[in-house]
């Protein structure tokens, strides 16, 4: 579980990047934009980690594993 971990922190600082860049660059269009995709791909990571876990523990509970 140590990789979920790392890889969930990882899309949260990519996603707190993002919020800093689309601050930082409010008067930049093209600024705007990268911190928009980095939020983006952020939300991404964190619903594909948070979903896989869910699918894991539904499948652990019905399987009965520990």
């Amino acid at each position: 579980m140590p990789i979920v971990v790392l890889l969930s922190l990882s899309a949260f600082v990519l996603f707190a990047w993002g919020v800093v860049q689309f601050i930082a660059g409010a008067d930049n269009d093209e600024k705007r934009k990268v911190g928009q995709q980095h939020m983006l791909w952020g939300i991404i990571g964190l619903v594909i980690l948070f979903g896989a876990n869910a699918i894991i523990a539904v499948i652990k509970q019905t399987v009965g594993a520990p």
